[in-house]
């Protein structure tokens, strides 16, 4: 997959694309927000071409049910998940349902992650700064993806 002298580096993306994606490195997060999904991809691409990345960990967009209403904000989110498909080769996808089970897990005091906290009615930190929810789901999905693709069992 790389080369033996380069780096494996790993970024967790909660992406969006009509709202707020946010994306952490494993030390620092980002977020960015805009009504296009464009330009969510542009920022994303933007912010890995300074980075030796070499796998993206994100949220799919898995199989919608029939009930379900398809709305502008889930189309735009699959154009980002696609073109994220097409630009890069090295990915992994990461249920929501995981996400928020860990999340639970974190705030439950049944899982850790190095220098993230939560506390109550307060909400989370990271480093002692305060994070919103799409900057908590880029940290999970981020060091979930890390432990799956070196296959480590995790919960």
């Amino acid at each position: 997959m790389n080369s033996p002298n380069k780096k494996i580096g790993y970024i967790g993306l909660d992406l969006s694309g009509t709202g707020t994606t946010a994306i952490f490195d494993g030390k620092n997060i980002v977020s960015f927000s805009a009504k296009n999904w464009f330009d969510h991809y542009n920022f994303i691409k933007n912010y890995l071409s300074k980075k030796r990345t070499s796998i993206l960990f994100f949220e799919g967009l898995h199989k919608i049910q029939k009930q379900q209403k398809t709305n502008i904000d889930l189309v735009h989110l699959a154009y980002l998940i696609g073109a994220l498909n097409i630009k890069y080769k090295y990915k992994l996808e990461v249920t929501s349902f995981m996400i928020k089970k860990i999340g639970k897990m974190i705030a439950g005091n049944k899982k850790n992650i190095p220098n993230l906290e939560y506390k109550a009615k307060r909400g989370f930190y990271y480093n002692k700064n305060k994070i919103n929810q799409h900057e908590l789901d880029a940290i999970i999905i981020y060091f979930y993806g890390r432990a799956k693709i070196n296959k480590k069992y995790w919960l």
